[in-house]
């Protein structure tokens, strides 16, 4: 792993159904942690090749290992304020020795 290359900090937040008192139900986020990543484009679509439209991932995302990430989270960068939706994650690698993992995780931005 290059730690160098993780420059972008990010939020990683979770849907939440809360219940009021009066038994409403409400949608909201909830932040279960920050992280340094590597964030990278898959594509061009930075360039207006792809459609914004598109369902494509557009960005791939490298972050150490977590062991508490749960099915459906998404990344909010703390510097631009922008959203990536998680659409599929896979362990990039295991070392052992230095006891580290990572993960490679393909992310949608959300406008």
């Amino acid at each position: 792993m290059q730690a160098g290359k993780m420059r972008h900090l990010m939020r990683i937040e979770v849907d939440i159904v809360v219940q009021a008192i009066d038994k409403t139900l409400s949608k909201s986020r909830s932040v279960i942690g920050t992280t340094w990543v590597h964030l990278m484009p898959v594509d061009n679509r930075e360039f207006g090749v792809i459609p914004a439209e598109s369902n494509r991932p557009s960005h791939k995302v490298t972050m150490r290992f977590r062991p508490f990430l749960p099915d459906n989270f998404y990344f909010i960068s703390i510097d631009t304020g922008k959203e990536y939706l998680v659409k599929s994650m896979t362990t990039a690698s295991i070392n052992r020795e230095e006891r580290n993992r990572e993960f490679e995780i393909l992310v949608l931005e959300k406008k």
